[in-house]
Parts: C-alpha cells; sequence; structure tokens
C-alpha cells in the first residue's frame, strides 16, 4: 500500500536484479532495475543510471521508495512501505576507507593480528619441523634392509638380517648369533646413516 493516497500506481511489467544480490546492502550488489508497463507520469521523479566512467570516490544520492521503520533497518516500529528513502554515500565503499572511519588501523592495532603472527610462527617453526621429522623417519624405516647397522629406541645395537612390512629381525651377538624381532617402529637410527639421527 503507498504512503500516500494520492500516489500513482504504475504496474511492473519486469524487474531485474542483480544476480550477486545477497540480501545485504552493505554488500555493494544491492541494485534492481524495474521495467514499467507503461510511462510514468510526466511529474514524477526521475533518476538517470551512471554508464560512464570511474566513479569510485564521488559522491552520490542514493534515492528510492520502500518499507521504512520509525529507527532505521529492521529495527523499531514498521511505518509501511511506499515511504521515500534516500541517503548520501560513496562509490566504491570498502572496510578501511578513511571516509568511513578507517576500520583497518583498529583491526590491526588490535590484539587479533599479533595472536594470528603467534600462531603463524608457532606452525612454521614447530609443527612445520615435527611435520618434516615424521617424513625423515617414515622414509627411514621404509628403507630398512638387510645388513644395515641400527640402533633401536632402547638402545640395544645390532644388524638388520631380515625385513618384512611391520617386523626387522636383528642380530645382536654375532658370536652365539642370537637375533631378536622388533617391530619396525622400534628401529631408532641406522648408525652407518649419520643424517638420520635424531
Amino acid at each position: 500500500m503507498p504512503f500516500s493516497a494520492a500516489a500513482t500506481a504504475v504496474s511492473v511489467s519486469q524487474y531485474f536484479v542483480n544476480p550477486n544480490y545477497t540480501g545485504e546492502v552493505i554488500d555493494q550488489n544491492d541494485i534492481a532495475v524495474l521495467r514499467l508497463a507503461q510511462k510514468a507520469p510526466d511529474w514524477a521523479a526521475s533518476y538517470n543510471i551512471a554508464f560512464g566512467g570511474d566513479l569510485t570516490g564521488k559522491q552520490y544520492n542514493v534515492a528510492g521508495f520502500g518499507a521504512r521503520s520509525d529507527v532505521g533497518g529492521a529495527v523499531g516500529a514498521d511505518l509501511g512501505t511506499g515511504r521515500r528513502r534516500q541517503g548520501d554515500n560513496t562509490y566504491a565503499f570498502r572496510l578501511g576507507d578513511p571516509d568511513f572511519g578507517g576500520a583497518w588501523p583498529s583491526i590491526l592495532q588490535g590484539p587479533l593480528i599479533p595472536l594470528l603472527l603467534g600462531i603463524a610462527v608457532l606452525y612454521f617453526f614447530v609443527f612445520r619441523a615435527k611435520r618434516s621429522q615424521d617424513k625423515q623417519r617414515t622414509d627411514l624405516l621404509q628403507k630398512l634392509k638387510p645388513g644395515q647397522k641400527v640402533q633401536t629406541i632402547g638402545g640395544i645395537l645390532g644388524t638388520i638380517t631380515q625385513v618384512n612390512d611391520k617386523e626387522v629381525t636383528v642380530k645382536v651377538d654375532e658370536t652365539n648369533n642370537v637375533k631378536i624381532k622388533f617391530t619396525r617402529n622400534a628401529i631408532h637410527r641406522v648408525q652407518d646413516d649419520d643424517s638420520s639421527a635424531a
């Protein structure tokens, strides 16, 4: 229902809404073009659409008709539809523009950035180093073969005599031919390969 009883209603034959419109005014895609079914009355205010040049930073006035509350937005008492709404704005609003109070400085000076930087440093110096060590260990265990001298995580020294998917047989006493079976994960390092020492 229009706000004014003297208003002239004109039917809309077609409307075009920006396909990126999310329903939020601030998303910069809140535009729709209406095609009237007939010519608007001569006394009706009209507005042109700007098609040329870069408008970034230019001032403009938004005008239109729609629902309105006594406070604004979705809060307050509903004053109905058909109310003329207008306001000044600037093209290409971005978070942090000085014209809009520059939100970025307060964000960058707050406690969030040092926390994020701390997490990034922690990731690169701790987690990445651990991941690299884990990869080296996995490579070491996959490359075990008979004849290699090894040390187990318990400190036992010996020579691998047999390897299968899960176990490694290690000769720990050459004189008495004593052999012990270990899981692959029990091997700490290969003695003759100093690069794998942990």
